[in-house]
C-alpha cells in the first residue's frame, strides 16, 4: 500500500499534488472545526460539467481522426481525452477549494481583522484609495471597472489554451504549477486571516453607491460572485491576499517569458483590474502588496520546484523496496541527465537509503547501462594493450 502511494505522488504533477494535499488537509481541519458544516460541491459539479463536455468533443475529434476505427483506433483516442482533460483538471480543483474554503472560513475564524487593515491603509495614504475614487464614482465608470474585475475568470483559460495549441507543454506545466500554487497559499489565508473587503466592512464610510439599478449589470453580477449565497450566508472572507492581484501579476510574468505578444496584450486589462479592485471597495492596499508578493514569489521559486522534479524524472530517481519492505532511493544515470541533476540525486540516494543501496541502475535502463560499461571496457582494454611493452 504505501509502495503503491509512493509511486502515485512521483506520478502527480506539481499542481495535482498541491491540490490534493490542500483538499485533504482541508477535510481534515473540516472534520475537526465544523463537523457539522454541509460540503458544499455546487461551483465544482459546475466545472466539472464543462470539463466533460469540452473532453467529449476532444473524444468525438480524436475517434473521427483515427478513422478506420478498430480496438486500438478507439484505445488511443480515449488515451488521448483522458490525457487532455488532465492538462485542465487543476481548475475543477481549484473551484472546489474555494467554495469549501469560502463556507469554512466563518468557522475556523470568527473574527474579522479589517479594522486592522483599514488603519495600516490609513497610516500608508491618509486614507483608503476608495474614498479617493467616489469622486470619480458614475454608473459607466463603474461597469468598465466591473468588467475589468470579471476578466480575471478568462485569462487564465487563454494563456493555458494558447500555451497548450502551440504545444509547449513544459511551459504550459509551469504556467499551471505556478497559478495553483499561488490559489492555494491565498486560500489558506483566507482561513487563518478573514477579510471582508472595505465596502462590506464599512460601508458607511461610503456616501455614493456603486450599484445602480438597471444600470450596473456587471457590477451586480460581481457583487453577486462576492457575495454568494450558495456558498455562505455572509459576506465572501476573501481579501487578504488579492488573488486578483496575484494571479494577474503570475499571467503577466509567465506571459513575458513565455508568450511575449501576449504580455503586451495582458498589461493593460490587468492593471485595470489590479485598479478595480480598489474602486469597487473589495481590497485594501495591503491585500493588493500581499498579493504582489506572492505572485513574485511563487513565480520565482515554483519553476525550480518544476525543473527539479523533471529532471527527477529523467534520472530515474524514485522510491522503492527491498525484499525486507525498507523504503530506499534507487537511482540509474540515463543519457538524459545532467551532471548536476546526477550529482543531486545521488547525493539524494546515499542520504536516505545507504551508500549499498544507492546506486543501481533501473530495469529498463540496465540495457544502456550495460552497453555503456562494455564500451568503457573496450577502450581500457585497448589502452592496457597498447600500454603493453610488445603491444600493438
Amino acid at each position: 500500500m504505501v509502495h503503491f502511494v509512493l509511486r502515485l505522488v512521483r506520478r502527480l504533477r506539481i499542481e495535482e499534488l498541491v491540490g490534493v494535499g490542500f483538499l485533504l488537509c482541508l477535510a481534515v481541519v473540516w472534520s475537526l472545526t465544523a463537523p457539522d458544516l454541509e460540503v458544499r460541491l455546487g461551483l465544482t459539479i459546475k466545472a466539472l460539467l464543462v470539463l466533460l463536455a469540452i473532453l467529449a468533443l476532444r473524444l468525438g475529434f480524436e475517434l473521427v481522426r483515427s478513422r478506420p476505427l478498430g480496438r486500438k483506433a478507439l484505445a488511443s483516442a480515449v488515451k488521448a481525452a483522458l490525457l487532455f482533460g488532465r492538462e485542465w483538471l487543476p481548475f475543477p480543483l481549484i473551484a472546489s477549494a474555494y467554495e469549501n474554503v469560502v463556507g469554512l472560513a466563518g468557522a475556523i475564524c470568527p473574527n474579522l481583522h479589517d479594522s486592522a487593515f483599514l488603519a495600516m491603509d490609513e497610516a500608508l495614504l491618509g486614507t483608503h484609495p476608495s474614498i479617493l475614487f467616489e469622486r470619480l464614482a458614475s454608473p459607466a465608470l463603474t461597469e468598465a471597472f466591473a468588467a475589468c474585475y470579471l476578466s480575471l475568470y478568462a485569462y487564465p483559460l487563454v494563456s493555458a489554451a494558447l500555451l497548450y495549441g502551440l504545444g509547449r507543454r513544459r511551459e504550459l506545466r509551469e504556467f499551471m504549477a505556478v497559478f495553483a500554487v499561488v490559489g492555494y497559499v491565498g486560500y489558506a489565508c483566507y482561513l487563518f486571516v478573514p477579510v471582508v473587503g472595505p465596502g462590506f466592512a464599512a460601508p458607511g464610510n461610503y456616501s455614493v453607491a456603486l450599484s445602480v439599478p438597471g444600470a450596473t449589470p456587471l457590477y451586480d453580477l460581481a457583487e453577486a460572485l462576492s457575495f454568494n449565497k450558495e456558498i455562505s450566508i455572509e459576506p465572501a472572507r476573501n481579501c487578504f491576499p488579492s488573488l486578483h492581484t496575484a494571479w494577474g501579476l503570475v499571467l503577466l510574468v509567465l506571459a513575458f517569458r513565455h508568450l511575449r505578444p501576449l504580455f503586451y496584450v495582458y498589461m493593460v486589462p490587468i492593471s485595470l483590474m489590479i485598479v478595480s479592485t480598489l474602486y469597487l471597495r473589495y481590497h485594501y492596499v495591503v491585500d493588493i502588496a500581499a498579493g504582489a508578493v506572492l505572485a513574485l514569489a511563487a513565480a520565482h521559486s515554483i519553476p525550480r520546484f518544476v525543473q527539479m522534479r523533471r529532471a527527477q524524472s529523467n534520472a530515474g530517481a524514485f522510491f522503492s523496496f527491498s525484499e525486507r519492505g525498507s523504503p530506499r532511493w534507487i537511482f540509474a544515470i540515463t543519457p538524459k541527465t545532467s551532471s548536476r541533476s546526477a550529482l543531486f540525486f545521488s547525493r539524494t540516494a546515499l542520504l536516505t537509503g545507504g551508500a549499498g543501496k544507492a546506486l543501481r541502475p533501473l530495469p529498463r535502463r540496465r540495457a544502456w547501462a550495460k552497453r555503456a560499461f562494455t564500451r568503457r571496457s573496450s577502450r581500457s582494454s585497448h589502452r592496457s594493450i597498447a600500454a603493453r611493452p610488445g603491444g600493438a
